[in-house]
Formats: structure tokens, sequence, C-alpha cells
């Protein structure tokens, strides 16, 4: 199964940025998730969102300005591009990564202006195989219920959005390989960019992982991710709990909906749940949180001093149904001995 790779890069320029996005459309299974034309803006992108490559033009690279990248990307799966049309810039870039103990992979590119869009699509080509090769990317086959794995009568449903993907990762970390219930995540994210979330979430955890398809049974000890464009339910169907997927109204704006699938959630498993906000702007999940907490269910909000954006948080705790206000590091396990109490 080939991985869609996601890009980010920084460029100030129109021409350029032109250029790049063009460049990109010839690179196989490439994908441009953001581009920014500020160093403020690619530190509130890198807060969002990690992508597999990072490029950046040599002009741009000083020591304060990766000083602000250490703390985002360094010892991640992020990968650099710097661009040069010159190689006299290379040993520099180099001895600032190193004077910095940057782990991060990167690769020097000589882009002349001369060079043409398929030119450049050949040089990013041959430049991602090379950082491919000394960081493979790895990834999951689908998951399935394997042999002995138990249907879910408990459920752990976080919600996130602005900032979400970054913190699920962290949780995900933490996880133990063994859950007692299973675990839907429901993010504000593209149509285009879920099953890339997949794959790059399914890195930090043990347990199974798979994008959210319609009819699929909740068993334990694998995290359902919701589709991008569609609202996701959860349903009794015979004697399995089953999700479905539709493209109803939005609601806040947004599709997935945090509110649609907690509320469909409480009329299956009622108090068996442990339900988590994430970071985010708006009010999405404070509705589904006050019927789960209606249901018996436990209700988990993150902190504002974690949050990138304590919107969504703050909401759900302002309703009076939040049992608990954690640091996004102390969330996975204490959700995890809730769920195994229930």
């Amino acid at each position: 199964m080939k991985k869609a790779l996601t890009l980010i890069f920084l460029e100030d320029g129109y021409r350029e940025t032109e250029i790049i996005q063009n460049t990109f459309l010839r690179v196989e299974d490439m994908i441009i998730l953001g581009h920014a034309h500020s160093e403020l803006k690619l530190v509130r992108m890198l807060k969002e969102f990690l992508p597999d490559f990072l490029l950046l033009k040599s002009e741009m690279i000083s020591y304060e300005f990766l000083l602000k990248l250490y703390p985002l990307i360094n010892n991640s799966d992020v990968k650099i591009f710097v661009s040069s049309p010159n190689y006299k810039e290379e040993e520099k870039i180099k001895d600032l990564f190193k004077k910095l103990k940057f782990n991060t992979p990167f690769y020097f590119l000589q882009i002349r202006p001369s060079d043409n869009v398929e030119i450049l699509a050949e040089k990013f080509s041959v430049a991602i195989k090379n950082l491919l090769k000394t960081s493979p990317v790895r990834v999951k086959e689908k998951a399935e219920a394997a042999p002995g794995h138990e249907k879910a009568e408990k459920l752990i449903i976080i919600g996130s959005s602005a900032g979400g993907p970054r913190i699920l990762k962290n949780i995900l970390l933490q996880m133990p390989d063994r859950v007692p219930a299973s675990i839907v995540l429901v993010q504000h994210i593209p149509s285009t960019f879920s099953q890339t979330l997949v794959e790059s979430l399914s890195h930090r955890t043990q347990l199974n992982m798979k994008e959210a398809e319609e009819g699929d049974v909740l068993y334990n000890n694998i995290i359902y991710v919701a589709k991008g464009d569609y609202h996701l339910e959860i349903v009794r169907r015979g004697q399995n709990k089953c999700l479905h997927l539709h493209k109803g109204p939005k609601v806040w704006s947004v599709r997935p909906a945090i509110d649609v699938t907690m509320i469909s959630a409480a009329k299956v498993f009622k108090n068996k749940i442990i339900a988590v906000i994430l970071t985010g702007i708006g009010n999405d999940g404070t509705e589904g949180v006050k019927v789960i907490k209606k249901a018996g269910g436990t209700v988990i909000a993150q902190d504002q001093a974690t949050s990138l954006i304590y919107g969504m948080p703050k909401s759900a705790v302002e309703s009076g149904c939040v049992d608990f206000v954690l640091p996004y590091y102390k969330i996975s396990d204490v959700s995890v001995n809730l769920v195994k109490e229930k």
C-alpha cells in the first residue's frame, strides 16, 4: 500500500510559490499540505500538523530560525529539503544543524533559476527516494479484527480540531498495546487527509488503526478514525455495534462533527463511554459531552496550558459536564484506567 506523502513549504514570493505548486503536481504520491509565507505561519502550521517533508530555502535558514523549529520537529518523522542556487551554502547549513544537534534528516538540492518544473520534479523525486532510504516510511496494513479480538462493550471517543494531530500523536504514544475498548477519533480535517492522518498516527501506537468505513464492527484494541467530509455515527445492527458514515448537513460548519458521533455513541454504549475533548476552535463536542454525561459516561477535557486553542475544551468545561481537566500527557493513562473501571 502506497503512502500519500505530505509537504509544507516556506516561500514568500508569488512566482516561486506557483512554481513549487506546479512542480509537486508532477511528483508521484506527494500532496502539498500547506504553504507558509512567514516564519510565524510556519511555526503555527507545524504546531497543528507535522508533514512528511518540509521545504526551506537556504537563505531563510539561520541559527535563530532553526532554534524555533527545533522543539517542533527534532526527533520527529519530518524530513527537510533545503534548496539553494549553489552548493556553497551546504556546509553552512550542515554546521547549523550540527550546532543545534538536529537529528532531523535533510537533503540539499541545487535549484537553478533556469530549472523548469519538469527538471525540478525529477530533482525532488530523487531527493525523496534518498531521504526515504535513510528514514523508511512505515505503513501499517489495514486493521482487521484478529482472532481473539472481542467485540467492544466500552468506548473511548476523542474529539479534536486545530492542533489535534500533534496532541493525538502524544496520547497514542502512551497508550498500552491492549485496551478493553474501541477507540474512535474524530478530528476536523479535510477529506483528502484523513487516510494520511491514519498513516501518520499509526506509527505512534501498537494498537491497530484504520480509517472508518461504512458498517465497520467495533472491536477492542482497534482505533477508528473518522473519514474526512463524512459524519460518523455509532449504531446498533443486530448484535453488533457498528459505524455508519453519511453526508448529512454540516454541524458547527464541519463534517465530521464531534457532536454527531458522541450523541449517537451515548445511545449505543450508554454509561460505558470515556469522552475526551482536545484542543480546537469553537463549541463542537459540548452537546455531545452533555448527552454522554447524562447517560452516565465520563468526560475529560484538555487543560488550557497544553491546548493550542482553548476553545472546544473551554466550552465543554463551561457546560458543567467535565469530570477531569488534564494536560495532554495525562489523558492516555487516565482514560484507559477509567475505561477499565466501567
